[in-house]
């Protein structure tokens, strides 16, 4: 009898003190559109989440498309995002940047990739495709670390 009291006493001193130590669980996304009458345009998508664990997750999002008056377009879409598990002091983020220039007068395009993560370069690399043979011609060296992550 007294092993089945000291057992129910123990069980209800743990439920009763669960919800203090649950962790707070939270998502927010903020989402803002610009646009000209040019056909210009911004956007950008911010969104933060935290987990039970405490790790806070963080991602923004910026696309740009400029259209000059010759119809020539270029498009930059930037990637930032981090990872911050609670309290270990090992916070991650990536950038990620491509830009995409397109003259309207020669019909070429433009591709830069950069990847980034926490400062240190991973990836970059610069491309161009012409319209007349449709061949991708590689412009800069492609430089890449993924082994490390």
């Amino acid at each position: 009898m007294n092993k089945l009291l000291a057992l129910l006493a123990v069980t209800t001193a743990v439920v009763t003190a669960t919800p203090a130590i649950a962790a707070d669980v939270s998502a927010e996304t903020k989402t803002s559109t610009k646009q000209s009458d040019d056909g210009s345009m911004k956007k950008e998508v911010e969104t933060k989440s935290t987990d039970a664990a405490g790790t806070t997750v963080k991602a923004e999002t910026e696309v740009k498309k400029d259209v000059s008056s010759d119809g020539s377009v270029d498009t930059t879409v930037t990637k930032e995002s981090s990872t911050d598990p609670k309290g270990l002091m090992n916070k991650e983020t990536t950038k990620v940047k491509d830009e995409v220039k397109v003259d309207a007068k020669t019909g070429k395009a433009k591709h830069k990739h950069v990847k980034k993560v926490n400062g240190d370069t991973v990836e970059e690399k610069t491309t161009e495709i012409a319209p007349a043979a449709n061949q991708s011609i590689e412009v800069t060296p492609s430089r890449s670390n993924q082994s490390r992550y």
